[in-house]
């Protein structure tokens, strides 16, 4: 989860989505994220096994579907982890190193050739950090977060310290614009001078990608002792603490810069209109940086924080990616040599390879191409996943009745008739089809793309593919793969 990520979401929701109320947005996304946590949690306690909701699926409704939408969500994952290495270097190194004077670093950090350096970097520091096993990794986590959390606090305090007359004097100082110039332009420019409670609706998507990662420990459950309480803690109890750090965030920003300036400044910039003249798009980091005028200590460390935030997003991206090729390999879909381990910390070398190849090409992609813009709907393609792991909890207990006898009693208590697990897979349903409506309503990037859509559904095939061929030759082999999947891996 990415607690400063909105600080680039907030914009872009305020430029789809004009209007809409930013902190309630994070509200209406907890509730939705506390449904799948608890959905996810309570499936997991089914099934806690390496692959996560992979396994689910294959297992109750069909192994081609666990393949496809499994293959998607890992590309996607890989693939966008590469979009947050610009916020590594442009949105937050690169402008530190200029407010601290030292121009040449900046130049060479926003630069296209400095970004993929930096990343392909990281990428191989992430494969060594994996290679060392879960324990090493979540204590870099924790430090990350940690220095993430400091970062919240500098920017909050800060912004209060200054208080709204102060951010706005600050601003018309070192902006080159002026505060109420904004506020009229966009408003002549069609943007609304109220709260409307239809932006706030689907902006709601934005705030819920946010939350991205609250269910991915599913996929290492066979890693976690104490799996059951230590998931049910970590999954519910990361959205409830994720969404008071974003509430109380959007509400200090809104407060102190206005939510009115900070809706016109992402409207203005997302239309070019004339009257925004910054060189960058104005993410709360930015604006942040007009406010901390004269505080350059406060400003590295909110840039420090969110460099690090960034940095740990895309880790948790690869760690999460290798452990899916693993299961993939464990069910003989893909190679078996893809999930041996090295003898000294038990990490699947392969897998991790493997992983690490792909992200490191996918920065290619990002940097000299337009390729990774087909990732647009990304986000519907992960609603479209979440909703089919949804119907297979719906059915486990009459599709999986073996599987499910054998589960804990939460999972099989009974209200107005049905077990629980079937209850919460259709409120996770519906909570999937809101997001996914949402991600691609009208609004969003201003008229619908089916190319981009195409291109996330092709991924999804792309994954069925690679089952079918599976399929024809494990059974040339002698080794069905039908026989494979009517058992869950072993813990």
């Amino acid at each position: 989860m990415a607690p400063l990520g909105t600080w680039v979401y907030g914009i872009w929701a305020d430029n789809l989505f004009p209007g809409a109320d930013l902190p309630t947005t994070v509200l209406i996304a907890e509730v939705v994220a506390i449904i799948v946590a608890v959905f996810y949690s309570v499936f997991n306690m089914s099934m806690p096994r390496t692959g996560g909701d992979y396994v689910w699926n294959s297992r109750v409704l069909h192994p081609v579907i666990g393949m496809s939408m499994n293959f998607f969500f890992n590309i996607a994952l890989l693939s966008i982890g590469g979009a947050t290495m610009f916020w590594v270097t442009q949105f937050s190194l690169g402008p530190m190193f200029e407010v601290l004077g030292m121009t040449g670093v900046a130049s060479f950090l926003e630069g296209s050739t400095g970004t993929f350096i930096v990343a392909a970097v990281l990428y191989v520091l992430f494969a060594i950090l994996i290679t060392r096993g879960t324990r090493a990794m979540h204590l870099f986590l924790w430090i990350t977060f940690f220095a993430t959390i400091i970062a919240a606090i500098t920017y909050c305090g800060t912004l209060l310290s200054i208080g709204a007359a102060g951010f706005k004097a600050n601003f018309n100082t070192a902006s080159g614009m002026n505060y109420d110039q904004v506020v009229s332009a966009a408003s002549t420019a069609g943007y609304p001078s109220s709260y409307v409670m239809g932006s706030t609706l689907l902006a709601v998507a934005f705030t819920y990608f946010s939350f991205t990662g609250f269910n991915s420990s599913v996929y290492y459950s066979g890693e976690i002792k104490n799996v059951n309480k230590s998931q049910f803690i970590g999954i519910i109890g990361s959205t409830l603490l994720f969404t008071l750090i974003l509430w109380v965030d959007f509400m200090v920003t809104v407060s102190v810069m206005g939510a009115q300036f900070v809706g016109s400044m992402a409207y203005l910039s997302g239309h070019s209109n004339p009257v925004y003249t910054l060189p960058y798009s104005p993410y709360f980091t930015q604006l942040f940086r007009f406010g901390a005028l004269g505080n350059p200590i406060a400003y590295s460390i909110v840039a420090i924080g969110f460099a690090l935030m960034s940095v740990a997003a895309p880790l948790t991206y690869v760690f999460g990616g290798t452990r899916m090729i693993f299961a993939w390999s464990f069910d003989r879909v893909v190679p078996s040599s893809f999930a041996k381990l090295d003898d000294r910390f038990h990490s699947p070398y392969w897998s991790i390879i493997i992983t690490t190849a792909a992200s490191i090409f996918a920065m290619v992609l990002w940097v000299y191409t337009n390729l990774l813009s087909y990732f647009l709907y990304a986000s519907f393609g992960w609603m479209v996943m979440q909703a089919f792991v949804s119907v297979a909890g719906m059915i486990f207990p009459w599709r999986r009745k073996d599987l499910f006898e054998g589960s804990p009693d939460v999972v099989k208590r009974k209200f107005a008739g049905l077990p629980s697990i079937t209850w919460l897979g259709v409120g996770s349903l519906v909570c999937s089809i809101y997001i996914a409506y949402a991600s691609v309503a009208p609004a969003y990037q201003g008229t619908f793309q089916p190319g981009y859509l195409s291109f996330s559904i092709s991924l999804m095939i792309v994954g069925a593919v690679i089952y079918g061929v599976a399929w024809a030759y494990r059974k040339r082999e002698g080794l069905p793969l039908s026989l494979t999947f009517k058992a869950v891996p072993p813990e």
